[in-house]
């Protein structure tokens, strides 16, 4: 968590930097550089809170316990925002799945988060930052990771962030290993939780992203199979993480519901497609929620070999921004879910066009 100024220094010397925005900077162009910085409203408290922190009238510290609290709480409608927006952060840093090619002189090098302020504070705005300062490393370290701020991180930029690029990527690597730079056994327990939790949602951000089609056979078996998770509830055993029976059987509910909804999301996409005489489906399976006795009950080896086929990948994608849509509240047919599904459909074989319109179609509002 640094100024402007100095993380200037990590973004000149490193790659793979996602960088967030705490104050008014947008980012920096200019020489060369150029990097643009997102904003994570959803992890912080809103903006009344927050003046109100500043102003003296609301305790710090007990909206930060509220906070920590409710972190572990996914299950809970109110904490999506939190609870998502910090597995995708501290996936970013500890990466659930990384594929890592068989070269032993390859050097591993870490994804890097950096939180940035302006380098200009007026008295409210130097409190402000404090403020955040103290939140930041309170959620984080549920996680068993720290936030390097002020003097301790400008010394670390100092230290690692010289030399040549393959030095630099040595001295990261190296420092990836201290405690405090890598999530804890706890923390990977709390992120797995929020990352079964979100799956779909999660998937759905990062395709928004990264194309699929630019995705390797590794990621489209991680995207299938935690559809086949979610459908068949096999992801219920993440409720392990609570150690309390009552606690396990809320998460077991919650994510019931979710899995529920997941399916019924898929079996209206494939009315949609099917539903659409320029789409050829082929022989995409129907799903169903859950097990009978000890098989589910829907096939998953003719759902897997479906999806694991190229020229069924925009199909697949469209499962996950169908799904998302519906399953965060989202109408077939309004301005929100159209964009959804145009950006998804943007340079592929299915019409957009064609496709809301069948949509709209299959939900009577036509």
């Amino acid at each position: 968590m640094l100024k402007e100024s100095k993380a200037r220094k990590i973004f000149e010397k490193y790659d793979d930097v996602a960088a967030f925005a705490l104050g008014k900077s947008k980012g920096i162009t200019d020489n060369g550089l150029e990097i643009r910085y997102s904003r994570m409203a959803g992890i912080f408290p809103d903006e009344d809170v927050i003046n109100g922190i500043v102003a003296g009238d609301i305790k710090a510290k007990k909206v930060i316990k509220e906070a920590v609290k409710n972190l572990h709480k996914p299950q809970k409608a109110e904490n999506a925002n939190l609870c998502s927006g910090m597995a995708l952060i501290v996936n970013m840093i500890d990466p659930e799945k990384v594929s890592r090619k068989k070269n032993k002189k390859r050097i591993m090098t870490p994804n890097i988060v950096v939180f940035v302020y302006d380098d200009e504070l007026d008295v409210p705005g130097k409190a402000r930052i404090k403020f955040l300062r103290q939140y930041l490393e309170a959620l984080f370290g549920e996680f068993g990771l720290a936030v390097y701020s002020k003097d301790k991180a400008e010394k670390i930029v100092k230290k690692l962030f010289k030399g040549r690029h393959k030095k630099v990527m040595a001295a990261v690597a190296s420092f990836k290993k201290k405690d405090g730079a890598h999530i804890s056994a706890d923390g990977a327990a709390l992120k797995k939780l929020m990352m079964t939790f979100y799956a779909i949602e999660l998937h759905q951000s990062a395709l928004s992203n990264i194309p699929i089609d630019d995705m390797g056979g590794r990621e489209i078996t991680g995207l299938v199979h935690d559809l086949i998770y979610a459908y068949t509830n096999d992801n219920l055993k993440v409720s392990g993480a609570f150690k309390k029976k009552k606690d396990r059987e809320k998460i077991c509910d919650k994510l019931r519901k979710k899995n529920k909804a997941a399916v019924k999301a898929y079996n209206e996409l494939r009315d949609i497609l099917k539903s659409m005489p320029s789409v050829d489906t082929g022989k995409m399976p129907k799903v169903k929620n859950g097990y009978k006795g000890k098989k589910p009950k829907m096939d998953i080896d003719k759902f897997e070999k479906f999806f694991m086929k190229r020229k069924h990948q925009t199909i697949l994608a469209l499962v996950y921004a169908h799904s998302a849509a519906k399953m965060t509240g989202m109408e077939l047919g309004s301005s929100e879910y159209n964009k959804v599904i145009t950006r998804v459909l943007k340079d592929t074989e299915i019409d957009a066009k064609e496709f809301t319109a069948a949509a709209k179609a299959v939900a009577g509002k036509v």
